[in-house]
């Protein structure tokens, strides 16, 4: 959910500035598969049974910003705006389910401090479950020009640009997260940081719309075209994203005192991608590390994908 407050002024007829602050707050889950295969007790980093099972929830409650201005030439209006960053980071719940494989059949995960043994299950020994994550969104950059070149005619040419680079990884770091017991009671391995990579690439989009007013109806149609958020190289099922294509129509209908109704319907089509050499490998977060062998591939496939999508709104001014 997000609360929202702004401030516009119009310090002269045709100029207009806003500033917005905005609160985001939520909860963030995440379930992730880190393979605990080492080399040693098994030999097949892909075996599921290999894989142990870490859910993460994470309270979030981060602030963001926006500023922008409009500039009004009677048949013609420029707009621009900034959304500010921000991260969604801070200490999470964590829990983590040993593998299902014979070899652990025994294990258990605990939390030890520093310098604790093994054995030990007082209270100053044991840590809560939980662990720091950290996840960076972007700057997001809007330039839009407005014409009306008749009165019941209004066309919209608009450019976005987003700074998802700022992105590099989804980080996870538990608080000292052990699995204990495993052959037997013969092995512990420490849980390290977990480190999904991202590296994704800035986008930018182009979007054009109209709409046309039929008193009391308000009839709009659109179409933008956007690129991709990631290099081949980095593309995994974590986020499908591509080259993408969109296309909408929608129509508002006035009720009377100053309440609209609106509607729209559309359809977003993806590029299809066929990635043959991805760098996006399997998630291992056991300590002593897992073997040395080549990392396993995860990302290499073929991504397709299409969206219809549908939005209601309504709407009221009171002059």
């Amino acid at each position: 959910a997000v609360a929202a407050a702004g401030v516009a002024w119009r310090p002269t007829p045709r100029l207009s500035i806003g500033v917005g602050g905005f609160l985001l707050f939520g909860q963030f889950n995440a379930r992730l598969a880190l393979s605990a295969c080492d080399g040693f007790l098994c030999s097949f980093p892909e075996d599921p049974s290999y894989d142990a099972v870490a859910q993460l929830s994470l309270s979030v409650l981060t602030p963001f910003a926006t500023f922008g201005l409009t500039l009004d030439f009677d048949s013609v209006r420029i707009g621009v705006s900034a959304a500010s960053p921000f991260r969604l980071s801070g200490q999470a719940d964590l829990t983590l389910r040993p593998p299902t494989a014979p070899a652990y059949a025994d294990a258990v995960v605990v939390n030890r401090r520093p310098g604790c043994p093994a054995d030990d299950a007082t209270a100053s020994c044991r840590r809560d479950t939980v662990g720091q994550a950290r996840l960076q969104f972007p700057w997001i950059l809007r330039l839009g020009v407005e014409l009306r070149p008749l009165a019941a005619l209004r066309v919209e040419l608009a450019a976005v640009y987003e700074t998802w680079s700022m992105q590099r990884a989804v980080t996870v770091t538990p608080t000292d997260m052990w699995i204990e017991g495993a052959l037997g009671g013969g092995l512990d391995y420490q849980i390290g940081e977990i480190e999904i990579p991202r590296n994704m690439q800035d986008t930018w989009s182009v979007r054009l719309g109209g709409e046309y007013r039929w008193a009391p109806v308000r009839v709009r149609l659109g179409v933008a075209y956007e690129s991709d958020a990631f290099d081949d190289a980095w593309r995994s099922t974590l986020t499908i994203d591509s080259d993408k294509v969109l296309a909408a129509a929608g129509a508002g209908v006035a009720l009377g005192a100053g309440i609209e109704l609106d509607a729209t319907f559309g359809f977003i089509w993806y590029v299809t991608r066929n990635v043959a050499d991805g760098r996006a490998t399997q998630t291992t977060a056991v300590r002593p590390p897992a073997s040395e062998a080549a990392p396993v591939a995860i990302g290499n496939g073929r991504y397709e994908a299409r969206a219809p999508f549908l939005g209601l709104g309504l709407r009221g001014r009171f002059d």
